[in-house]
């Protein structure tokens, strides 16, 4: 295999990584988005079991998004050589 035909496949390589990364990212984002604009309707009183609650969902949604986005670094950083 040629040095140009490796760099074409690793590239292609990385772009997948990153591709995934962004899929991975948009589900949880998109909830916290949700929530946020939830919390910023002025003409509602949040309950403080509301507020526990919807703390709750956004403190897990992103506990479950930190170990995707150390893994998709980590396969990065092996396609990089890094």
């Amino acid at each position: 295999m040629t040095k140009d035909n490796e760099s074409k496949q690793r590239d292609a390589r990385i772009l997948k990584v990153l591709s995934e990364l962004s899929h991975s990212l948009r589900n949880p984002f998109a909830t916290i988005q949700s929530y946020l604009n939830i919390l910023e309707m002025e003409n509602y009183q949040y309950s403080p079991e509301e507020l526990k609650e919807i703390s709750r969902i956004l403190k897990e949604t992103v506990e479950r998004t930190i170990p995707v986005i150390d893994e998709k670094i980590a396969t990065l950083k092996e396609e990089l050589g890094i």
